[in-house]
């Protein structure tokens, strides 16, 4: 059985109580927003662009007993006003990644959901939109259970 979901409840969870740089815990959206972009600023768990919202594999059983599990989760950070100035906003999406990453070192097992979990990799995206500058990172856990 995958730990999936329960490694979305655990993200969600422990990001709308940290409460990372101040963002409130209905910025912390669990899987994409109703509305693109929701809000000047945000987080979405299990969410991309373009790019699957969780790829897993399941190998056999290892001797142990354990799942062998692995799972890459993408998530997405934004922030957008109706400026046209990018500066401000790669500080604070910049701003929000540190203090994601920082709560998820607090608690790499996320709840006991696996036995790791860390951010590996991403990519920032600045552009002009009809409503002004937006810069969005897509970003992805990692996530292992032996």
């Amino acid at each position: 059985m995958t730990a999936i979901p329960e490694v979305l409840d655990a993200l969600t969870a422990i990001w709308r109580t940290a409460q990372p740089a101040g963002l409130r815990p209905d910025q912390v959206h669990d899987g994409p927003p109703a509305g693109e972009y929701t809000g000047t600023e945000g987080v979405a768990v299990g969410a991309s662009v373009q790019d699957n919202g969780v790829e897993f594999t399941a190998p056999a059983a290892d001797i142990g007993g354990g799942s062998g599990e692995e799972a890459t989760v993408t998530c997405m950070a934004w922030a957008g006003s109706g400026d046209t100035k990018m500066k401000p906003l790669r500080d604070r999406v910049d701003a929000v990644l540190d203090a994601l990453e920082q709560a998820l070192a607090e608690d790499r097992t996320l709840r006991g959901a696996v036995s790791s979990a860390w951010l590996t990799s991403g990519a920032l995206v600045q552009q002009q939109t009809g409503r002004g500058a937006l810069v969005t990172a897509e970003f992805r856990i990692n996530v292992t259970r032996f």
